[in-house]
C-alpha cells in the first residue's frame, strides 16, 4: 500500500494542518468519526484519536488502559471491523491550508501507535510510536 490517493482505509486519519505558528493547529478526519476533530497541538489530536480508537475497538489496542476513575462500562478489546461513519470521498476532498498528511495506524502495541505517514498520496515514512509520528509531521 504505497499510494493511497484512490481509497482511504478505516484505520487512516487525514490531518489537515491550517496553522504552524507556536503549535500545529488544524482538523483531522477518519472513516471512524462522524465529524472532523479540531485540534490545537498534535498531542491533543493523538489523545482524541486514541479515545475514538478505544471506543470503536479498531485498530485494536493490545493492552487495556487502567484508570483510577470509575468507568460505567469497559469497551471490549475486539469488536471486528466497525462500519464507516464518513464517506472516503468526503475525507479525500479535505485539504489543509498549509499541509495535508495521511497516517495509517497499523497497530497499537505496547500502548503506542505503529504505522505509515503519507503526503500527497506518497509514503514519506514509518513510525513506531507517537514521538516518531510527530517527528514525521514536523
Amino acid at each position: 500500500m504505497e499510494d493511497i490517493t484512490n481509497c482511504f482505509p478505516l484505520n487512516g486519519i487525514r490531518i489537515c494542518i491550517d496553522n504552524k505558528d507556536s503549535n500545529m493547529e488544524g482538523r483531522a478526519y477518519s472513516p471512524l468519526w462522524e465529524a472532523c476533530i479540531t485540534f490545537c497541538g498534535l498531542e491533543e489530536l493523538l489523545l482524541k484519536a486514541d479515545k475514538v480508537f478505544d471506543e470503536k475497538g479498531y485498530p485494536q489496542a493490545f493492552q487495556e488502559k487502567r484508570s483510577f476513575l470509575v468507568q460505567k462500562s469497559r469497551p471490549t478489546a475486539f469488536r471486528g471491523f466497525p462500519s464507516p461513519e464518513t464517506d472516503e470521498k468526503t475525507i479525500l476532498s479535505q485539504r489543509g491550508m498549509l499541509e495535508t498528511y495521511d497516517i495509517v495506524v497499523e497497530s497499537r502495541r505496547n500502548t503506542s501507535w505503529q504505522g505509515c505517514v503519507y503526503k500527497a498520496g506518497k509514503k514519506i515514512g514509518d513510525f513506531c510510536g507517537e514521538l516518531e509520528l510527530i517527528g514525521c509531521l514536523i
